[in-house]
């Protein structure tokens, strides 16, 4: 028995479209038969698809469109006051020594003066968008200050391609390899 509950649930993915497209057909069938000449059946028809196609896909090209926007407006870094490290918080080469070969903050070279902190609020943060962001806060616990902030988000996608499918994966913005060494560098720059 569970093993059919179980191919039940994942031929959903395949039998809810199936079904939506079905009912859509029937429904613009009769729309159309009710319609008195060509011009008005067309008419009909086309709206009725229509209907049928954006109940189903509102959410996406919407949430897609606040995605954009957000990731123009909000994401990537932003850096308040950029902050100058002696000589001695840097490597022969240049590199700074606070960052990791992985790419991460090595805060025992940097000590208690400076915090990473994030913040994270899951895809309700933009219902009904399924939109995910995550802050990360670099800030002087000396000054109680704020000194830069990187902003990405995650888009999910739509409703009914999260309730359909068993595994869903999102889009993130920006899209940028090595995102935290750069805001670090941007954050903390070598004195002169």
């Amino acid at each position: 028995m569970k093993e059919l509950l179980g191919l039940i649930l994942l031929s959903f993915g395949l039998i809810a479209p199936l079904g939506i497209a079905l009912i859509g057909i029937i429904v613009t069938v009769i729309v159309v038969r009710r319609k008195q000449g060509t011009r008005a059946k067309w008419k009909a028809g086309i709206i009725t698809v229509l209907i049928f196609i954006f109940i189903p896909t509102w959410d996406v090209i919407l949430g897609t469109a606040y995605f954009h926007y957000l990731c123009a407006t909000e994401g990537g870094s932003k850096v308040y006051k950029p902050v100058e490290l002696e000589p001695e918080y840097w490597n022969p080469d240049g590199t700074p020594r606070f960052i990791t070969t992985s790419g991460g903050f090595n805060s025992e070279v940097l000590g208690n003066r400076f915090k990473i902190s994030t913040e994270s609020r899951d895809p309700i943060y933009s219902w009904p968008f399924r939109i995910s962001t995550t802050k990360y806060f670099v800030t002087d616990t000396q000054a109680n200050e704020v000194l830069g902030r990187y902003t990405y988000f995650i888009n999910f996608g739509g409703w009914f391609v999260n309730n359909i499918s068993v595994h869903v994966s999102g889009t993130s913005c920006p899209n940028e390899r090595g995102f935290f060494e750069s805001f670090l560098k941007q954050v903390f720059q070598r004195a002169k």
